[in-house]
């Protein structure tokens, strides 16, 4: 039960991650049009909004794939993350997280 609980949990937090940037997204292109921002902001704005989308996206295609843990297994073979990751990496959840959507 309790890899089914922690597959809810991220299906949970994958859900809530997307809402919030569609959100965020959203009220940026009814706000910002109105407002005089510099040059520099707007990079920093779209950039970081950019990044935030692609992270959301590469996470959402790992578990439509059914390998969550494939990235923190290649960090475990390429020495990135040190003892604290190979620590709490010790859990069954990239059977269990196979396309929880059905998709």
């Amino acid at each position: 039960m309790g890899t089914q609980a922690a597959t809810a949990l991220i299906v949970d937090k994958l859900s809530l991650a997307l809402a919030q940037f569609f959100f965020v997204v959203g009220g940026a292109l009814v706000v910002l049009p109105h407002i005089a921002v510099p040059a520099g902001l707007w990079f920093v704005l779209l950039g970081g909004t950019g990044l935030l989308a692609v992270g959301i996206g590469a996470f959402l295609v790992l578990q439509r794939q059914g390998r969550p843990g494939s990235v923190v297994r290649w960090a475990m073979t390429h020495h990135v993350g040190g003892r604290a990751l190979r620590k709490t990496f010790a859990c069954p959840l990239t059977w269990e997280t196979r396309r929880p959507w059905g998709f």
